[in-house]
């Protein structure tokens, strides 16, 4: 749908009634097959239409399904053919210059059906269009129909429509404990976001030094850690050796390791089984993903260090606050505030989220500022992270805008750079000042710290209990237990030493432990 948005192309989606309703196969591969086959369909298509087509040729005691991704696209010549498949090769470079892409995804879509036991086949004419079919053997669990009605809400993209009411049923965990490495501040808070509906204790740090030490101390006995691939310094492999072979302890050597990966492509997940890690989990997260591997590596493998809880403990999550309403009722330009609550279980994990986008996207839009051609790969980099985080918080329009101006950039198109940056620094600042209202509105509704004036009660100075609670939730990198005592600090105005909270604040939000722990050390 997004590279359909800018194009007169039509997507239409075919599929056999006929269809068993369930199959066991790699669900992850097959999706992994269909992206890039329908991704390059709609970059090579310029207008006309894309066309899926999804069958099922039943055998004796399995199934073969059969897709087909048709389009009216650039074609490939026939003595390109036989190269289709060569890893690192893109075709006819001339015609598909100006198209973002290396060309690796097809021969790691032919590794993939091979591994599968099937076949991948095209048919192609130059200037017209091709035809890429592909046949997986698959094993019936369900052998009734999917049925006219299924196959006709597919037809006409209403799957989601009418099951929309089944969202995700996230199993508390209060008893679980899980640390989060990873070098950038917002996708730090995505994952604790993305977590909060669990009743987690998430810790946080941003590079891998830190997560070794608190492995090596062993004062917090994590049920999981999850472990971004690339940062600088010691990237997340070298972390995990060193954690696996230095430190010695059993808990060093077994203690669950998920890897944080953008580059989710055939071959990684060997390459993290064998250095160490027990799964990974692709950039952005999937909520359904993510969940699967909580309960994996969190509800079904408890630590014996980790107290047993009653089933009341893990029984239903308490409602929401009475102002929860009013939240999802808010129209904010831009922003999908329903589809974020949605992906982050509820309000509270979705504001920590739009409240980091708020605090670190001036310092990435300072970076898109006066941009020249010679400052273009640095650009690129920080539109990227811009693209990431706005679809992060479901606000899809700057993410969109961001997407075409990384392509542009990538391929070194200045002056399409020029044409579109102010749009999108103007639509970026619109969408900040739109949170920070959403922020202010949603914080300061209900919570019973105004007089009949609207004014904050005061108090003397910040509360001694609030500030030694802030220091050790800070000595164990408990962002969750921070944002709760700030938040409660908050609520009043002081007579003196307020330029404290507002201090603390400032810190906590740029992740500054240590300078947080210094100022606070009479109140250990």
């Amino acid at each position: 749908v997004v590279r359909l948005a800018s194009k007169p192309v039509v997507f239409e989606p075919r599929v056999d009634e006929n269809i068993p309703k369930r199959l066991r196969g790699d669900e992850l591969r097959v999706k992994q097959i269909l992206n890039n086959l329908l991704s390059n369909a709609f970059k090579y298509t310029q207008k006309g239409k894309v066309v899926l087509r999804v069958t099922c040729e039943r055998r004796k005691g399995h199934a073969c399904l059969v897709f087909a991704v048709s389009d009216t696209g650039i074609g490939i010549k026939k003595e390109d053919l036989g190269k289709l498949f060569l890893e690192y090769n893109q075709l006819s470079t001339q015609a598909s210059r100006k198209i973002e892409g290396t060309g690796l995804g097809l021969s790691i879509c032919k590794n993939l059906v091979k591994l599968m036991n099937g076949t991948i086949e095209v048919e192609s004419e130059y200037g017209k269009g091709s035809c890429f079919t592909v046949r997986i053997r698959q094993e019936i669990v369900d052998s009734t129909p999917i049925g006219l009605e299924m196959a006709q809400n597919l037809k006409t993209f209403r799957l989601m429509e009418d099951h929309k009411v089944k969202e995700l049923v996230r199993t508390p965990m209060p008893y679980g404990k899980v640390l989060v490495v990873d070098d950038v501040v917002t996708n730090l808070d995505v994952a604790k976001g993305l977590m909060t509906p669990y009743g987690l204790t998430v810790h946080c740090t941003s590079n891998g030094k830190q997560a070794i030490e608190l492995v090596r101390e062993g004062k917090h006995i994590y049920d999981a850690i999850f472990m971004d691939h690339m940062m600088p310094g010691m990237d997340g492999i070298e972390t995990v050796q060193v954690i696996r072979s230095e430190i010695g302890t059993e808990y060093a050597k077994t203690v669950p390791v998920i890897a944080l990966t953008a580059n989710a492509i055939a071959g990684n997940e060997a390459m993290f089984l064998e250095n160490g890690f027990q799964a990974y989990l692709p950039k952005p997260i999937d909520v359904t993903l993510l969940d699967s591997l909580l309960n994996q590596w969190v509800r079904d493998r408890r630590s014996r260090q980790t107290p047993e809880r009653t089933e009341e403990t893990e029984g239903p999550k308490e409602p929401e606050a009475k102002d929860a309403g009013t939240f999802a009722e808010l129209q904010v330009e831009g922003l999908n505030a329903q589809k974020g609550r949605s992906r982050f279980g509820g309000k509270e994990g979705y504001l920590q989220v739009l409240r980091s986008y708020e605090i670190h996207t001036p310092e990435l839009l300072d970076k898109l500022r006066g941009v020249k051609e010679e400052t273009l790969p640095g650009y690129a980099i920080a539109v990227h992270g811009l693209k990431g985080s706005s679809y992060g918080i479901c606000a899809d329009e700057v993410g969109k805008m961001a997407e075409d101006l990384e392509f542009a950039a990538k391929r070194g198109d200045i002056a399409a750079v020029r044409a579109k940056n102010g749009d999108l620094i103007h639509a970026a600042e619109a969408l900040l000042s739109n949170l920070r209202f959403l922020w202010k509105e949603t914080r300061e509704s209900g919570v019973g710290n105004e007089d009949e004036s609207g004014a904050k009660h005061k108090k003397s100075a910040p509360d001694p209990s609030l500030l030694r609670e802030l220091r050790e939730c800070c000595a164990r990198y408990d962002l969750a237990g921070m944002e709760k005592v700030l938040s409660e600090m908050e609520r009043y105005t002081y007579e003196s030493q307020g330029g404290l909270v507002e201090w603390l604040r400032e810190q906590a939000d740029g992740l500054e432990y240590g300078q947080i722990l210094q100022r606070l050390e009479e109140y250990s």
